[in-house]
């Protein structure tokens, strides 16, 4: 397994392809290059979900008061 894995928005795209059974090839090489980075696409799916817990924990600012504060 690689340390860094490419961006997050890469990483879906190539789930998405290797989930898809619409083009066998796509989905190969989909899953050859999830493979370079981790040790299946299940570990893939949960490097996403965990990147998505992690960026909603952020706080939101609906206001310049906020900002200011």
């Amino acid at each position: 397994m690689n340390p860094t894995p490419p961006p997050s928005l890469l990483i879906q795209i190539w789930v998405d392809i290797a989930r898809a059974n619409q083009y066998p090839e796509a989905q190969e090489i989909a899953i050859k290059k999830l493979l370079n980075f981790f040790d299946d696409l299940s570990h893939a799916e949960l490097f996403l979900a965990k990147g998505t817990i992690k960026t909603s924990k952020r706080p939101v600012i609906n206001s310049v008061s906020q900002v200011s504060s």
